[in-house]
């Protein structure tokens, strides 16, 4: 009789303790698996955030090579044309420097031409 009562003791006990066990394990288990599933969730959302943003750096790149490009273009064609300006300001004033050593010539005077009309 000992024996039953004791059987029948160790298998309340041994329910009693895999009841608690499951509950206070179900609960562990549930808090892990939303960790896991929010690790994840942020995990691929920073992936897909890491492809766009080296997507608009990559097409940001691509803009700035071709300002670049514009821009040495740009460039080369200001220095062509303050070259350009600087030959002609020194032809200018080489011709003013001639206009200069003839001044000692008469000059013919100006006609009185009346002014001319415009047509409407």
């Amino acid at each position: 009789m000992l024996m039953r009562i004791c059987l029948i003791a160790a298998l309340v006990l041994g329910l009693a303790v895999a009841g608690l066990n499951f509950t206070m394990v179900r609960d562990k288990i549930q808090t892990t698996i939303q960790q896991r599933d929010d690790f994840h969730a942020t995990a691929d959302k920073e992936t897909a955030e890491h492809a766009k943003y080296q997507k608009l750096a990559k097409d940001t790149q691509t803009k700035l090579d071709q300002t670049n490009a514009v821009l040495v273009s740009t460039m080369t064609e200001r220095d062509a044309a303050v070259a350009q300006s600087a030959a002609d300001k020194a032809r200018a004033d080489d011709s003013d420097a001639l206009d200069c050593r003839h001044t000692f010539l008469p000059q013919a005077p100006l006609s009185a031409a009346p002014p001319r009309r415009r047509l409407l």
